[in-house]
């Protein structure tokens, strides 16, 4: 029996639901969202005292770490706890296939994108039980470091992605998509996890080696495989490849970004030597190129593992930011315009929504010179041709584009033009 099945065993045996009087939250242990295999999923639930279908609150799914082959979403760390005692936002910790533990699933895949599947079943199961536990089902979150944190951001950015729906749980009808998301620490892009290894701080993982966690996910650990051996023949028509390059692309969060993904909030240490800090700089950037607001926080002399109480107490405070709002807007009403292609080596398309549109947009150089303007259209939509209003090309650089819009806020967009 592993470690997670006797935790789960003994979640079931206390499992209770804590009455609201006199309490902070009711638990919910041990509650089945899906069966795969023979075997249930399970997820462990906190909700705010006095949460009804009438008066709902919202909802964090905690995504628990461990290399996507260990961990346990019981117990439930104290960390995401603060948002049900401090914020009155409930906490849902959620089990996933692991890649170590086949022998749970006859039948059924541990491999890439059963985790993925399992999680979107997971957000479908919560809204198509919300009433029962007074959950808001607009505004649902996740969280998670590491594996985790992999996971929440791959959950946030694949919002729409078909082959990553999947059917786990069933309530095919709810959405699985999520309206906010924390990544501590997670993997971006699993071909380039090597890549990004810089020293200091180093790696105490070969995460090309097919002993490595990266392949084990996409299930290519073999002898003479691994990630450097998809990455080796990335080009290489003859099968196998042309599927594991897919599959190990369909896993990167940095593959589905758009600009209608929610915000999100990534936290990274700089002596991280499990994984490299420049994953997390990957979805930063990615993140910014599409437009959708994100905060970066690099924090020093952090590790793999706990950051400190200021980070988790501004990854808290931004959920509950995201989530309290009285809706939560698209991302067409965020103060942020969308430039694409970034980075462009010669016309940029800009779009802000109706709330920007019919305004008169202002080009910016990196020093704040204003060197060119552009009328936007009726739907918050304009073209910039990389020249300044004396009709010259602009050199090389980081550039801002800057409107108010019809609702007086100030949105803007960063690009970079290549010459």
């Amino acid at each position: 029996m592993t470690r997670r099945t006797i935790l789960a065993a003994i979640a079931l045996l206390t499992s209770f639901a804590v009455p609201s009087f006199g309490q902070a939250y009711a638990s919910y242990d041990s509650l089945t969202y899906a069966t795969v295999g023979g075997h249930p999923l399970l997820i462990h639930l906190r909700v705010p005292a006095g949460a009804t279908a009438a008066n709902p609150v919202p909802c964090v799914l905690w995504i628990h770490g461990g290399a996507w082959a260990s961990g346990s979403a019981w117990p439930i760390p104290a960390q995401p706890l603060r948002l049900v005692t401090e914020k009155r936002i409930a906490i849902a910790s959620v089990e996933y296939r692991l890649t170590s533990e086949p022998y749970l699933y006859p039948g059924e895949s541990v491999i890439f994108p059963a985790q993925i599947h399992d999680l979107k079943g997971a957000v479908r199961w919560l809204r198509a039980n919300a009433a029962t536990y007074g959950l808001d089902t607009s505004h649902i979150a996740a969280w998670g470091p590491s594996a985790g944190g992999h996971l929440s951001a791959l959950l946030a950015t694949s919002g729409g992605v078909p082959e990553l729906e999947g059917n786990v749980g069933g309530n095919l009808g709810q959405s699985s998509r999520i309206q906010a998301f924390v990544d501590y620490y997670g993997p971006t892009d699993l071909l380039q996890m090597n890549l990004l290894v810089t020293s200091p701080p180093g790696s105490v993982l070969d995460h090309d080696s097919p002993d490595s966690p990266e392949s084990a996910l996409v299930g290519w650990a073999g002898p003479d495989q691994g990630i450097v051996d998809i990455r080796d023949n990335i080009d290489n028509p003859a099968a196998p490849y042309p599927a594991l390059v897919a599959l190990c692309r369909a896993a990167n969060p940095i593959t589905h970004i758009d600009r209608d993904d929610p915000p999100g909030f990534i936290a990274h240490g700089t002596e991280d030597t499990t994984v490299p800090r420049g994953a997390s700089d990957l979805l930063d950037a990615a993140l910014d190129a599409a437009g959708v607001t994100n905060e970066y926080r690099v924090v020093w002399g952090a590790g793999h593992g706990p950051l400190n109480k200021a980070t988790d107490t501004a990854a808290i405070e931004f959920l509950e930011a995201q989530l309290t709002r009285e809706e939560t807007p698209s991302m067409g009403q965020w103060p942020t315009l969308y430039a694409w292609p970034n980075p462009t080596r010669s016309t940029v398309t800009f779009g802000g929504g109706e709330a920007v549109g019919g305004r008169t947009m202002d080009i910016f150089d990196v020093a704040g010179h204003r060197i060119d303007t552009v009328v936007l259209s009726p739907d918050g939509n304009g073209r910039w041709d990389g020249f300044n209003d004396r009709g010259s090309p602009v050199a090389s650089g980081i550039y801002w584009a800057r409107v108010q819009g019809l609702d007086d806020r100030i949105y803007t967009a960063r690009f970079t033009v290549l010459r």
